[in-house]
């Protein structure tokens, strides 16, 4: 290989290497100016506890079995929010981790006869 050859080699592969410094710069820059976060995918930060409080509450209040939907509204009519990014699956979770006071009957929650609102 010519001393010319192999400059413009060098070269080549100098460039390629400020490609990636360029790219790593634009990425930096990029994240440094804000989180990154869509908007719409920021949720509601909640604490299971405070979330079972209110869904205890509603269920109490309730004379039928309610859906995780309307758990979700009439905690909304409340003024409380569920946290989660699927408010939904967050009252399922609650339920299912505490079978011991709430009972699924065939997709819809109610206490268990022993339970009652704390």
């Amino acid at each position: 290989m010519s001393v010319l050859e192999t400059a413009l080699a060098r070269r080549a592969q100098l460039q390629a290497e400020l490609r990636i410094v360029d790219k790593f710069i634009a990425d930096y820059k990029k994240f440094k100016s804000g989180t990154g976060i869509p908007v719409n995918r920021v949720t509601v930060a909640g604490r299971p506890a405070e979330a079972f409080e209110h869904m205890l509450k509603v269920l109490s209040s309730a004379d039928e079995p309610l859906s995780r939907q309307q758990i979700i509204d009439a905690c909304l009519a409340d003024g409380y929010q569920m946290p989660g990014l699927k408010p939904g699956d967050y009252v399922g979770v609650l339920a299912h981790r505490n079978k011991d006071k709430i009972e699924a009957i065939g997709g819809r929650y109610q206490l268990r006869p022993t339970a009652s609102a704390e």
